[in-house]
């Protein structure tokens, strides 16, 4: 399958596996465990601060907590109905981490998640650069080069920038153990049943920790495959084609034990968003790969004016490779014999880098408009949303290889000067201490306490203020131990059905809106809400648009607890389906369907069709009240005013429907029929 193995390499195989490779394997465990704790597990007690800032980090916290409670509690764990309540949210596709929540179990019950989530995060450098110099070592047969390719991956700005608060990209390990296990496959180190197997076992446990990786694994795995398919002597085409085979029934085997995961996938499709994230926004900027962030200890300063008008956030901001790395890159490149390998190498880090720059190249924060190969997956499934910056991850893994080989081809005499040069290139890559800083947990003053316990019934569902990824909703459920439903909460996204109720744009905006009364007393009511909190940073005009309406409030600890009247004693509309509500007129487009109901009072529907192009034709719209069914001609001259009783359901339904160039939402393309406006009556008959 290869060549024939020297004697040296013998030897030095030997040497590895012997208890000499015992030894080394364990003390690099430990010292890239010591340099993470050094540079980012400074802060004591973890159990009260945790690394990094903002909620992205106690949403892990959350999901690190509960799947263990799930599971005590006899719950379904892939569906949660404690937060976005009574519907749930499909933890399939949040960033649920359900491998992790596993591995930190015992931290969690025996501490709390705080301490959990402090514990993967300060290790997860560490273990990523571990795993990558077993991946060296057995290619180069080099502990000191080793050591340097562990820390270029383990300590790359990538990484750094994941670990502000993405605990499913920043723990990384796996993927280079993959990589070594496919080498050694190729070497026929281990059986084809062990490679199998152990592969199997490792996609299986990334698909609990991040599917993102796993998809661009795969997909870039297979570019870099085929490249070194091409490099491959004709002898060795083979063998590769057998690796294909046997990696493709690993993942079939990762797919089977994951088929709850992947059911989940599938039924929560519709609750997702068209798009999460932009992915041309969140690439790669050229500039970024020799200019260093905050998250860089060496350069920041200098580089601050020009890193500052780039695109992404500071974690996302992770392709610096800085010039030390990027000369040693050029000169293995340039010097010494350029073998089939080494030409395949390089191809795939060329790739690699301009697969992270995106559909589009932004320079200096612009962009440009010019399209880039990456473009060509907007038709693909699921991959067309991974976020390109992130691609980085591999460039460095393959960065790292190279440089642990650049180091090992030299003679004797000179290879102490390049590893002295390879740790400069490390020491180019050291992070900034001030940029991982320690949070207080929770963000804001705890809700538990004997006053706001006794103040609220069991069991509670609640909205709390600032709403989802604003406020400290998921981090009080954690204080009381998962003893409220929250309708909000912030696991990644707001489902799609959620933005159809005009007030949860109140709630992210800040400030109410429209029909503001009747918007929060239908979401209650339909969504059985007791209680609304708000904390001390619920913006004011929001806050005082809720004490308007005149419910019982109980202060405490500068949190106001707002009790939501019955569910019989409110009043109140809402529609659903396709509509959108204006906030400038006093009617609103529907498009095919859309649903109204009153609970407590009766409405004035009027029905529009003078919005409509007047190069349209007239619109068959099939009204349904209660078990009464009439048809409509809509023409631009129409005008409908029907009584709706409270009680009642009515559905629209539409024959017809268009297209608008100049509407467009979200990447939203509405499809609209005619305009409705809806009048509360004075008196509400029965």
């Amino acid at each position: 399958m290869s060549d024939p193995v020297t004697a040296t390499e013998q030897a030095a195989i030997g040497q590895y596996r012997g208890v000499r490779g015992v030894v080394e394997t364990v003390l690099a465990l430990f010292f890239y465990l010591l340099i993470s704790i050094m540079f980012f597990g400074s802060r004591l007690p973890w159990t009260t601060h945790y690394i990094g800032g903002g909620n992205d980090p106690i949403s892990f916290m959350w999901f690190l907590h509960w799947w263990p409670f799930a599971i005590a509690h006899g719950l379904n764990p892939f569906w949660t109905r404690y937060v976005w309540f009574p519907h749930g949210f499909d933890l399939a596709w949040a960033t649920s981490v359900p491998t992790l929540a596993a591995i930190a179990a015992p931290f969690t019950i025996l501490g709390n998640a705080t301490l959990a989530f402090n514990v993967i995060s300060v290790s997860a450098p560490g273990l990523a650069a571990w795993t990558t110099f077993l991946l060296a070592r057995s290619i180069v047969k080099n502990t000191g080069a080793a050591l340097v390719a562990g820390f270029i991956y383990g300590f790359s700005s990538y990484e750094l920038g994941q670990l502000l608060g993405h605990l499913n990209l920043d723990v990384t390990f796996l993927v280079p153990l993959i990589v070594l296990l496919t080498l050694l496959r190729f070497r026929e180190e281990v059986s084809r049943r062990t490679f199998v197997l152990l592969t199997a076992l490792a996609l299986f446990l990334e698909i609990g920790i991040s599917t993102e990786i796993v998809a661009t694994f795969c997909t870039l795995g297979a570019i870099v495959w085929a490249i070194f398919w091409y490099f491959t002597p004709d002898r060795e085409r083979t063998a590769l084609w057998q690796l294909a085979l046997e990696f493709l029934g690993a993942a079939c085997i990762a797919a089977f034990l994951s088929l709850p995961f992947i059911y989940y996938l599938i039924v929560g499709a519709d609750t997702v968003p068209k798009e999460i994230n932009s992915v041309t926004y969140y690439s790669a900027d050229p500039l970024n790969f020799v200019l260093p962030t905050y998250m860089t200890w060496l350069g920041h300063r200098a580089a601050a004016p020009i890193v500052r008008h780039m695109t992404a956030n500071l974690s996302e901001q992770g392709a610096y490779l800085g010039l030390p790395l990027i000369a040693i890159l050029i000169a293995y490149l340039w010097r010494g014999e350029l073998t089939r390998y080494k030409k395949a190498l390089f191809i795939s880090i060329l790739l690699l880098t301009v697969a992270s720059l995106g559909p589009k190249l932004h320079l200096d924060g612009l962009n440009t408009g010019i399209p880039l190969p990456w473009a060509v997956t907007s038709w693909l499934p699921l991959i067309k949303s991974a976020l390109p910056i992130r691609f980085t991850q591999y460039v460095f893994l393959a960065a790292g290889i190279a440089v642990a080989c650049w180091i090992t081809e030299a003679k004797a005499a000179s290879r102490l000067v390049r590893l002295v040069l390879a740790f400069l290139a490390c020491v180019f890559l050291v992070p900034n201490p001030k940029a991982f800083g320690w949070t207080n947990f929770p963000l804001a003053p705890a809700l538990p306490s004997n006053i706001a316990a006794s103040a609220l019934r069991k069991p509670a569902n609640i909205i709390v203020l600032p709403f989802a990824n604003h406020g400290p909703g998921m981090a009080w459920q954690l204080d009381t131990r998962m003893g409220f439903t929250q309708t909000g909460g912030y696991v990644g996204f707001t489902p799609r059905q959620a933005w159809r109720w005009p007030v949860v744009h109140d709630f992210m905006d800040g400030a109410p809106h429209g029909n503001f009364e009747n918007d929060i007393l239908a979401f209650c009511g339909t969504h059985r809400v007791d209680y609304i909190l708000l904390a001390p940073q619920t913006p004011k005009p929001l806050a005082q648009a809720i004490m308007a309406l005149g419910w019982p409030i109980i202060r405490h600890d500068g949190t106001g607890i707002v009790e939501v009247p019955p569910r019989r004693k409110l009043r109140y509309f809402y529609v659903q389906g396709d509509y959108w509500p204006s906030a400038h007129s006093r009617f609103s487009w529907i498009g095919r369907y859309a649903r109204i109901a009153t609970s407590g009072r009766s409405l004035r529907l009027i029905i529009k069709g003078s919005e409509r192009p007047a190069s349209l034709r007239p619109v068959r719209l099939t009204v349904k009240i209660g078990k009464k069914t009439t048809v409509y001609e809509v023409s631009d001259a129409t005008r409908i005013v029907l009584t709706l009783k409270s009680g009642s359901t009515t559905t629209l339904k539409a024959a017809k429907i268009f297209r608008p160039v100049d509407v467009i939402h979200n990447k939203d393309y509405r499809h609209l029929s005619v305009t409705i406006a809806l009048e509360a009556l004075p008196h509400n008959p029965a």
